[in-house]
């Protein structure tokens, strides 16, 4: 812990021991344009301060240095200078900024609602801007208040800064800022331990299964055809021509396998009436193969 003033102020991180393993595989932390918070959490335990006396407690998301970072050959290193710094926001308690020294001391002062972001025209008061691909700290800053405050807005009192009693940072609180997680470690780390992190544990478990479930080889998946589609209409085959060449020089047969029109015709007999009338030849070749649309069992007379 670093104290910039000299002062019985001091803090703890409830949270170290889960800070600590983060950091041993350098922590990343995932910013949107809709804010994203902060995991591990940022909770703390103040110690020193006079219970009657008012005291001001704010958060503020530092630059570390002015290097810009990147994650090759799976770690990371520097990447040339950074982007120009932009002023840090001062995050208020959201239970205010202000209370007695007693109120701070009894109780976790935790900064769970604080969310990070890369939308530069964000002006939420818990969001704090960040640029992808850059180092941070938290570092909480305390003043001994005035009996008399003055308020810049009904979250954040005006701070003088010869009021600042303390300035507490944790080494092992920093954090790279990105866009998506790039250390497969601190992936496991926040699935393991963020409870919130319920998008990247079922999609893991998904995967899982899967891959235990699918079968070695590539099997097409079925298609899924309506029963009408599966009807197929029925099949002609052999139909008669129109009529004989003969007498029908336009009508052609196309079907090699049928015999000529000066050819002996093999037809089922129930379905032309020149042969079950005994009145007509049996000659197929003077006759058109016209099928009979009414067949009958007995003959059919000429009146």
């Amino acid at each position: 812990m670093e104290q910039s003033y000299p002062s019985t102020v001091s803090a703890t991180l409830t949270t170290e021991n889960l800070w600590r393993k983060f950091y041993q595989h350098t922590t990343e932390m995932i910013v949107t344009k809709g804010g994203r918070k902060i995991f591990p959490k940022i909770e703390y335990k103040i110690f020193g301060m006079k219970p009657d006396e008012p005291y001001a407690v704010m958060l503020r998301i530092e630059r570390v240095d002015e290097m810009r970072y990147k994650f090759s050959a799976g770690e990371w290193s520097t990447n040339g200078k950074g982007e120009m710094q932009t002023t840090s926001r001062s995050i208020p308690h959201h239970d205010g900024a202000v209370d007695t020294g007693r109120a701070w001391m009894s109780k976790t002062v935790s900064f769970d609602r604080v969310k990070v972001t890369n939308n530069q025209l964000d002006n939420d008061p818990f969001h704090v801007i960040l640029q992808s691909m850059h180092k941070y700290i938290p570092v909480l800053y305390i003043y001994h208040m005035p009996n008399s405050i003055m308020w810049m807005d009904q979250n954040t009192p005006a701070l003088d800064p010869s009021c600042l009693v303390a300035a507490v940072r944790f080494e092992f609180t920093e954090f790279i800022a990105v866009t998506a997680y790039q250390n497969n470690e601190v992936t496991q780390l926040k699935i393991c331990h963020n409870p919130f992190a319920k998008g990247f544990r079922e999609g893991s478990e998904r995967d899982r299964k899967r891959a235990s479930t699918s079968p070695t080889y590539s099997e097409p998946s079925p298609k899924r055809i309506s029963p009408l589609m599966e009807m197929k209409p029925p099949k002609f085959e052999s139909l008669p021509t129109p009529g004989s060449p003969f007498l029908f020089p336009w009508a052609t047969n196309t079907d090699p396998s049928r015999p000529r029109s000066n050819e002996q015709q093999q037809f089922p007999m129930q379905w032309y009436n020149y042969y079950q009338n005994p009145l007509y030849p049996t000659f197929p070749y003077y006759y058109p193969y016209m099928p009979n649309c009414y067949p009958t069992s007995s003959p059919e007379c000429a009146p």
